[in-house]
Parts: structure tokens; sequence; C-alpha cells
């Protein structure tokens, strides 16, 4: 008789514990979606505004802009940043080129993008 109770308490922990598992699994993934709708939306309320001309762009608009440019040669990382006094968005790139640091620089004027490699112009030894 302990035997089978046993059994029965052991059989209820693991099917209690797997449906705690399998409902954290949708928890994460749930967090994971609303941290993504997050940032999407953060991405679209940070204006960059231009000093001179007062035309602003959205970081999410710039990064649109970016990836149907020659900047989709790599992937935006890193910092991303607003030049005012330029009225430009900054937004770092992971293509590789010794001695360089490329950016995608995004106009908020004319609403075009293009490489500054940002070269050191030293030559490795």
């Amino acid at each position: 008789m302990r035997l089978i109770l046993i059994f029965g308490i052991l059989a209820m922990v693991i099917l209690v514990s797997g449906c705690v598992k399998e409902k954290m699994a949708e928890t994460a993934e749930e967090v994971e979606e609303a941290a993504e709708e997050a940032k999407t939306g953060l991405e679209e309320a940070v204006l960059c505004v231009d000093e001179e001309t007062g035309a602003s762009m959205s970081l999410a608009e710039a990064k649109e802009i970016a990836m149907d440019s020659e900047c989709s040669q790599g992937n935006i990382v890193g910092e991303q940043f607003c030049n005012e006094y330029t009225g430009t968005w900054w937004l770092d790139l992971d293509i590789t080129q010794e001695g360089c640091y490329p950016a995608c620089v995004v106009d908020v004027n004319t609403k075009t993008a293009e490489i500054n490699w940002r070269c050191t112009g030293l030559i490795p030894e």
C-alpha cells in the first residue's frame, strides 16, 4: 500500500513539474515578445531633430532607411546616436575592414543613408 502511495505522489510531482515547466516556457516567450514590442515602441518614440531645419526622424525609420541602402552590407549593432548639429543618425555596423569602424549615416532631411567607414589611416604591421 505504501508503495502505491509513493508511486502516486511521485506521479503527481512529475505531472505538476511538467505543467509548471510548460507554463514557464510560455511565459518566457510572452516576456520576449513583450520586450520586442517595447523596444520597437521606444525606437519609434526616439527622435533625431536637425537643429537647423527642425526636420526629425525616429530611430525606427532610420533603421528602415539604412537597411534599404548600401548599409545593408552589414547589420546594425552597438551604439546608435543622433547628431543634432548635422541632422544625422549614426548607426554602428558590423562590417569588418581592417583599421575601420563603419557606421551607417542616415540624413533626417534627405532620408538617405550611406556608409561612413571611419578609418584611422594607420597601416597595421
